[in-house]
């Protein structure tokens, strides 16, 4: 029955000073057993009190001190033995340690469940936003389908195969991404709006959609938020879905969809 190595010093110097008490006690109530019915308490828990583990009541120093006191007044050899308020103040002592410990660990305990708490709180909200976004994305599939077959009975104005035309419709789309993004840095925002409210008007559907794509790449969303509106708003359905799908087709799905919300507003 060693004394626990992780004992606090105040906790240890008890544990030490009840196990001297201990040492000083006739053999025959030295037992613990034999101790735990004169003190009325569990074999356990003397055992506990001698190895550091609980700290004894008050009542049960001064009980343990009477027994030491008298055991010690029979021994022959007379072993010196510290006087009752010294084994007080080391209770005392060991006591407040241990409540200074409790209450440590209850505001861990708090701050945990207080983490705990904000952690839940945190992902019910990400639920909640997953939930909306994956019904924002279902819809927004259903527009795209929607948009897939009432483009599939429009005639295609641009044969795939015609490279001239496409390396055309991108060349013009650099241009009017890069005019536009020279006005916006040079603080003519009104200037850069124009240009693109005045290229809406006679840009194909491909050239529509490179040049958003460009904006995107280019990192400037609010230029390509402003086409978007204009395109989406002043164009026939069939060019607003033509420069949908191909957006779409090129991985850039929520420009495609913003650009059919606009159009449908």
């Amino acid at each position: 029955m060693a004394i626990r190595e992780e004992l606090s010093p105040a906790r240890r110097e008890l544990a030490e000073g009840l196990r001297e008490l201990h040492v000083l006690m006739d053999p025959p109530l030295a037992p613990l057993r034999t101790l735990a019915q004169l003190l009325h308490r569990e074999h356990s828990g003397i055992q506990r009190y001698l190895s550091g583990a609980r700290v004894p009541s008050k009542n049960f120093v001064e009980a343990f001190y009477k027994l030491a006191e008298t055991g010690q007044q029979g021994q022959t050899s007379q072993i010196s033995m510290k006087p009752l308020p010294h084994y007080r103040r080391l209770r005392a002592a060991a006591e407040a340690d241990r409540t200074r410990g409790e209450q440590h660990w209850q505001l861990q305990i708090r701050g945990l469940q207080s983490d705990l708490d904000h952690a839940a709180y945190v992902a019910e909200n990400l639920r909640q936003e997953v939930k909306v976004l994956r019904a924002d994305k279902a819809g927004l599939q259903q527009e795209l389908e929607k948009a897939r077959q009432r483009a599939a009975t429009l005639p295609d104005p641009h044969a795939r195969g015609d490279r001239q035309v496409l390396l055309r419709d991108v060349a013009v789309a650099q241009q009017i991404a890069r005019r536009a993004q020279e006005l916006h840095d040079g603080g003519k925002d009104g200037a850069a709006l124009e240009l693109l409210r005045e290229a809406a008007g006679v840009l194909t559907p491909l050239e529509s959609a490179a040049t958003l794509a460009l904006l995107r790449e280019r990192e400037q969303p609010q230029l390509a938020e402003s086409l978007i509106h204009i395109y989406g708003r002043n164009q026939s359905e069939q060019k607003v879905i033509r420069a949908a799908l191909t957006l779409h087709d090129h991985d850039l799905h929520d420009v495609a969809g913003a650009l059919l919300r606009s159009a449908l507003r």
